[in-house]
Parts: structure tokens; C-alpha cells; sequence
């Protein structure tokens, strides 16, 4: 006989759930079920009959853990979210708070975190496509992805590894190789050389960062000359 999580047990945000089902393992089954089925066909080929199939289990058991596929749908991306969050936040946490800290020792981490394996992308695939044809779908997406940003810029701030205008750009540019190579393995498998052109971004990154600290330390040209007339 299943039992509710005790109330200290950390739940994911489940929109249009009861919360004391969404966190029972049979729930937890069905959300895994239902997030493989979309990652392989999609969100609109993905029906509550479908899962059911997928669980050995009745259409009616679904439907008692979920009103609705849209109760379903919106749980499994909720649950996808927060574990993307999770991950990332703990990927980018320092391990010594008191020691300096480069590209390599956040932005490693960042590339798989942000990345999960092939199925955690498809399966965000699946849902940037969606949420080109439904809002609600678009409005968490774009809140994540918010909140993905900010986490990650913050944490090159707090590297000082570029100066402050650059944070953005640095932020944006990482994000778009995470996806683009993720995407490219995807399709390409081990052909698409993710991690080695993850690695050459890293050195590219390394070696703007370098030349900006070192014109940063050269004296301007009214220093200089106020310095001779001196």
C-alpha cells in the first residue's frame, strides 16, 4: 500500500496535481513514463491511453494520480525543470568559496549539467517545439531558461574571470554551444566531438579573458604622457 512523502520531503512543483499523490512512487513511474514517451514522439502524440500502455496499467489508474493529460504533461515538464535548475546550481557551486576560480572549474561542470543525458534533451526538444504553439508551455520555458541564465552569470561574476559588460555575452555564448553540441549529439552521436569543442571554447574563452586582464593592467595613454611631462 502506497504512502504520502513525509511533509518534509522536498516535492517538485507539480501545476494541476494533488500534492498528495504527485509525490507517491507510482506517480514518479508515471511522470518517468510519460517524459520517455515525449522525448521519442513528441507532446501531442503522447496520450494518457499511450502511458497507461507504457505502465501496464489501466487509463483510469493514470487518471487518478493525474485529472487530465494536460495535469500529466504540465507535471512531467515542472519535474524536468526543477531537476534542470538542480543540477545546474549544483554544478556551478563552488567547492572552496575562499579560492579563485577560472572558466575551467564552473564551466565543465555547466556543459553536462545543462546538457542531462540524450533523453533529458529530446525530451526538451520536445518542449521548446511545443511552445511554439502553446503559451503556457512558452511561459515556463522562457522562465527557466531565465532562471538558467541568471544562475550561470552569477556565477561568472562572482569567477571575475571577464569584466562586467562582458558577463552577458560570455553567459549567452556558453548557453548556445551547450545546446547546439547537445543538439549535435543528439544526432551525431560520438561524431559531433562535443566535449572536445566544449574544450576549445573553454580555451577561447581563457585565452579573451587573458587579453582583457592584460590590457586592463596596461597604464592608458593620458597616464603615460602625464607620467613623462612629470
Amino acid at each position: 500500500m502506497e504512502h504520502d512523502a513525509p511533509e518534509n520531503t522536498q516535492r517538485p512543483k507539480t501545476r494541476g496535481v494533488p500534492e498528495s499523490r504527485a509525490s507517491r512512487p507510482r506517480a514518479q513511474a508515471i511522470l518517468n513514463a510519460t517524459a520517455k514517451l515525449i522525448a521519442d514522439r513528441g507532446v501531442a502524440e503522447t496520450t494518457v491511453s499511450e502511458v497507461g500502455r507504457a505502465m501496464n496499467m489501466r487509463k483510469s489508474v493514470v487518471h487518478y494520480y493525474f485529472e487530465n493529460k494536460q495535469a500529466l504533461v504540465n507535471a512531467v515538464q515542472a519535474l524536468a525543470e526543477r531537476k534542470l535548475l538542480t543540477r545546474v546550481q549544483a554544478a556551478l557551486q563552488p567547492a572552496d568559496a575562499n579560492k579563485p576560480r577560472d572558466f575551467r572549474s564552473f564551466l565543465r561542470p555547466f556543459f553536462r549539467a545543462a546538457q542531462g543525458d540524450n533523453d533529458d534533451f529530446a525530451m526538451r526538444l520536445q518542449f521548446w517545439a511545443e511552445s511554439r504553439r502553446e503559451s503556457d508551455v512558452q511561459t515556463s520555458v522562457g522562465e527557466t531558461r531565465t532562471r538558467l541564465r541568471d544562475t550561470l552569470e552569477a556565477a561568472i561574476v562572482e569567477s571575475r574571470a571577464v569584466s562586467g559588460e562582458q558577463t552577458a555575452t560570455v553567459a549567452s555564448l556558453v548557453m548556445a554551444v551547450t545546446d547546439g553540441l547537445a543538439l549535435a549529439e543528439l544526432l551525431d552521436g560520438e561524431r559531433a566531438n562535443a566535449s572536445e569543442a566544449y574544450e576549445l571554447l573553454l580555451n577561447l574563452l581563457e585565452a579573451n579573458a587573458q587579453e582583457s586582464r592584460v590590457l586592463a593592467d596596461k597604464p592608458s595613454s593620458s597616464m603615460r604622457a602625464a607620467t613623462i611631462t612629470a
